[in-house]
Order: structure tokens, then C-alpha cells, then sequence
């Protein structure tokens, strides 16, 4: 039986409501004094300051080689989520996934968890949820999917193997 990864990876914290590493909430402005020009330029700032994608990359590969479907679930903005998905070719790699701007709601809400593992017919307990936010995995465990809080690309490797089978 083949185990499901499902990679939110440290990159989706940069258009997550949630300030990275910390519990403070970014104030948003007003969207209407937002230009899709100033949308797509600060997410593509803020995705080159992520630290450890070109590991991300590898490992996401490495899982892919291996035969692990791969599963995004994020809280992108539709904007960023374009701006992302053109500028890391690894999401050519995800077997699909769960945008909240398509679903208009966000992690942890339980409900994006539900919608992702039902939508791709994924049992909670074989697969693995990895996120930056504590909250954000705390909520992927209470529907049952195992979760990795990822604070440190370096480990994400070890992590990992204390889960996934051969």
C-alpha cells in the first residue's frame, strides 16, 4: 500500500494569514487599493527571501521518483497562486491539490482538510501533512492525517523517514 504526502512546504507561509514563524496577523490593505501588479510582485519577492526551496525541490523529487503522490494545500490568493506555481516548476510535480481562494476558505478550518482528502479519495491515516504553522498541522491531525511542524528545511529529510515506506 503506497502512502500520500501531502506538501504544504515553507514557501506557501508567504501568502498565508498567518506571519511566518510567529502568532502576530498581517493587516491587509484594502483590497480595492491593491493593484494585481503589486499582488504579483510581492509574492514574487517574498518567494525568492524563502529559505531552503532548492531542497524542498529535491526532496519533492525524491518523492515523486518513489512513486508518492503529492498533494498541495494551501492558503494562496489567486494571484500568488499563479505567480508560484510559474516560478517553482516542482508544482508540475503535484498530483493536485486545494487552493483556498478556490474553496474561499482556509487552513486550519477542518473543513479545506476534508475537502482535499475527499476530492482525491486520500485516507487520512496514510498520508502526511506538512506545514509551517503548528496550528495548521495540529488541525490536519484532528481529522487524522500525521503532520510534520516544519521549522527547519535541514530535518525535513529525517522527519520524513520516520513515516514514509518503501
Amino acid at each position: 500500500m503506497r502512502k500520500y504526502v501531502g506538501m504544504v512546504l515553507a514557501l506557501i507561509c508567504i501568502v498565508t494569514l498567518t506571519a511566518c514563524g510567529s502568532d502576530k496577523k498581517i493587516t491587509l490593505p484594502e483590497l480595492e487599493k491593491i493593484t494585481e501588479i503589486e499582488i504579483i510582485k510581492n509574492t514574487s519577492e517574498r518567494g525568492k527571501k524563502v529559505t531552503g526551496k532548492e531542497e524542498i525541490s529535491k526532496i519533492i523529487s525524491e518523492l515523486k521518483e518513489k512513486g508518492y503522490k503529492l498533494f498541495f494545500l494551501s492558503n494562496f490568493h489567486d494571484k500568488a497562486f499563479q505567480v508560484v506555481a510559474e516560478e517553482y516548476p516542482f508544482f508540475t510535480l503535484f498530483d493536485g491539490g486545494v487552493a483556498s481562494y478556490r474553496e474561499k476558505i482556509i487552513k486550519p478550518n477542518l473543513e479545506i482538510y476534508r475537502i482535499l482528502l475527499d476530492g482525491y479519495n486520500l485516507k487520512p491515516e496514510e498520508c502526511i501533512f506538512i506545514d509551517d504553522v503548528n496550528e495548521n498541522i495540529i488541525a490536519g491531525e484532528q481529522v487524522g492525517i500525521k503532520g510534520i511542524h516544519l521549522r527547519d528545511v535541514s530535518i525535513l529529510r529525517e522527519e520524513l523517514e520516520k513515516y514514509l515506506v518503501e
